[in-house]
């Protein structure tokens, strides 16, 4: 292998278009110079009309002088090789020699038939105002918008809409927190809560297809934020929490 630098990732995928699951791919390679310090993987993978994963057998008579990692992972693999040294990702394999696993192999990014469905533009992020409430005055609350949060993109472009609380409520002039009041995103259509996860940030997530192609849309317009636990709050004044929003492709 020349012109590849080392500590380098080398993948070859192995396309197995017309190869169904009764298909018996036999594949050998013989000792392979300049992979010294390169981390080699091997896919197997159907790249037709219909990406999948191939499930059938595969026979690796693979005499590489360093370990490698082979990507097969609804396939039966078999190790025909004396020994082989390296990770192997299979639904079985089935080996009568030696192997030795390898930790050394870093992580690849696997490629990908998925094209990119194209940009979302998202504008006017919102605040979210509680009013005021006197302390023990109730133990839960509704918020409302600023604004409309609004997104445009491709028609039927799937996007995931997650809010994580970065920071629960503290005091803006005496900076003590109120970490105990609990949130929630509530769907008014249909009276679906949300509860924030107990992980670290909290975190809620909604799941939203865009309808038309850069117009924009409003996909949290049924929502509305709700507050509960407020009878934690133990000291008055003005309380303000920080809310981070991320937008992902596809949910």
């Amino acid at each position: 292998m020349t012109g590849i630098s080392d500590v380098s990732n080398v993948v070859f995928v192995v396309d197995t278009s017309g190869d169904d699951s009764s298909s018996d791919l036999n594949y050998s390679m013989l000792s392979v110079s300049g992979s010294s310090g390169k981390n080699i993987s091997f896919i197997f993978y159907n790249n037709s009309f219909s990406p999948s994963a191939y499930t059938g057998s595969i026979t690796l008579g693979f005499s590489v002088s360093r370990a490698c990692s082979v990507i097969a992972p609804e396939a039966t693999v078999s190790l025909a090789n004396t020994s082989f040294s390296g990770n192997v990702v299979a639904k079985k394999v089935i080996s009568t020699y030696t192997t030795q696993n390898d930790s050394k192999s870093s992580d690849i990014d696997l490629p990908s038939d998925t094209s990119s469905p194209g940009n979302i533009s998202v504008s006017n992020i919102p605040n979210v105002a509680f009013g005021q409430l006197g302390i023990n005055s109730a133990d839960s609350a509704n918020g409302s918008w600023s604004q409309n949060l609004s997104v445009s993109g491709s028609e039927g472009q799937e996007l995931k809409i997650s809010v994580a609380l970065s920071n629960n409520f503290e005091n803006e002039t005496s900076g003590q927190t109120a970490d105990q009041v609990q949130w929630s995103l509530v769907d008014s259509e249909n009276n679906q809560t949300i509860p924030f996860s107990t992980s670290d940030p909290p975190t809620a997530s909604i799941n939203y297809t865009i309808k038309n192609d850069n117009i924009q849309e409003l996909p949290l317009k049924n929502y509305y934020f709700q507050i509960s636990n407020l009878k934690s709050v133990k000291y008055s004044g003005n309380y303000k929490a920080i809310l981070t929003w991320t937008f992902t492709d596809g949910p």
